[in-house]
């Protein structure tokens, strides 16, 4: 099973279709706030919505899925209107601590 969080964006959002043309299980994870637009329609994977930013939500995700791979596309800031400096900090660095210290766990983990 491959997680792509940051399925919103425009490269999380095309490797959730990559993958899924190959016959990979995906879980395209979402933000809460995200729209949903880019995937669109025609997407047939599963979409999640989780906070990256609650490491107890995180854990017990990546404890839930137990996922082989993660593609980590999730950001904030990339655009002008993206100003907040906590959030981006929350976002870009301690979601990603939060995603390796859980998938330390996971049996079978294949690649980051």
């Amino acid at each position: 099973m491959v997680v792509v969080t940051g399925a919103n964006g425009f490269i999380g959002a095309n490797l959730c279709r990559w993958f899924a043309q190959r016959g990979q299980e995906v879980i395209a994870l979402r933000g809460l706030s995200e729209r949903g637009w880019r995937l669109g329609r025609d997407w047939k994977g599963r979409t999640v919505r989780r906070d990256l930013c609650d490491p107890e939500a995180v854990r017990a995700f990546v404890k839930e899925v137990q996922p082989s791979y993660w593609l980590h596309c999730a950001a904030y800031g990339a655009y002008s209107q993206q100003q907040d400096v906590e959030k981006i900090y929350q976002i870009c660095f301690n979601s990603l601590l939060y995603l390796v210290e859980a998938l330390r766990e996971v049996k079978g983990f294949q690649a980051f």
